[in-house]
């Protein structure tokens, strides 16, 4: 390439969380002046510590055009009111189940949260620190107010159906059989004059466990970026997990 103004379109990645680790989920897509954020999610970390990288951002939120969601587990979802909290405003993308879950468990982190915070980080029940909380200066990472920006927010996105997010960008969520609303990202764009495919599968199922969908094939892609927390392992075959289940719920 002879200089930056011929890669004006191309996709630059950066990772934010999830790499070397398993949680903190937050990929940052670039297409050419469009900022596309994958995930958002809480590292395990203390929120109450001063120095968690929960309490910061190696991006600039505010620079972001759209924050796409693949999952409303917490290490995916866990911080995107904090983006909110550091003065992103645009829109949230979800598929509806997601939608619903995300709104449920954020507030109740919000609360909780506000609790840790007004306790300096003692919750045992029925503590003198339960009846009269410390605030030692601890602020909690986001506040319900944030949330309820988050909310405002949202665009639910179906299944299988396109939808422009930025100029020239389409964005279509694909089943990832992983949890109830759980989405593989597909993101489609030209690059240097040519229709171009990348795939951030999000936490994936497993297929044929009867539960729920198996995860969607998604064909044509250039470039994939995929969970590994359990590639280096063999997991228990179904039937085995099947009797699990049937020996937890007798």
């Amino acid at each position: 390439m002879s200089g930056e103004s011929e890669r004006r379109d191309w996709l630059r990645i950066t990772f934010h969380g999830a790499t070397r680790q398993i949680t903190g989920s937050a990929h940052l897509l670039e297409i050419g002046s469009s900022r596309i954020l994958l995930d958002c999610g809480l590292f395990d970390s203390d929120r109450l510590d001063p120095d968690s990288p929960n309490r910061q951002f190696t991006f600039e939120p505010s620079e972001l055009d759209a924050v796409v969601v693949s999952h409303a587990h917490n290490d995916h979802i866990g911080r995107l009111p904090c983006l909110v909290r550091a003065g992103y405003r645009g829109p949230f993308y979800l598929t509806s189940a997601t939608a619903d879950i995300t709104n449920v468990m954020l507030r109740d982190s919000a609360r909780i949260q506000l609790e840790d915070a007004r306790n300096g980080g003692s919750r045992s029940r029925g503590s003198k620190s339960d009846a009269q909380p410390r605030r030692n200066g601890v602020e909690p990472l986001f506040e319900l107010i944030d949330v309820e920006h988050l909310v405002d927010s949202v665009r639910r996105v179906p299944y299988c159906e396109p939808i422009e997010i930025v100029d020239g960008v389409w964005l279509t969520f694909h089943d990832a059989g992983h949890i109830l609303g759980s989405a593989m990202t597909q993101i489609d764009y030209r690059e240097d004059g040519k229709e171009r495919r990348f795939l951030y599968t999000g936490d994936l199922g497993r297929r044929a466990m009867g539960l729920l969908p198996d995860p969607a094939t998604v064909q044509g892609i250039d470039i994939l970026v995929t969970e590994t927390t359990y590639g280096h392992r063999e997991l228990d075959p179904y039937d085995k997990l099947i009797k699990q289940l049937h020996a937890i719920i007798a």
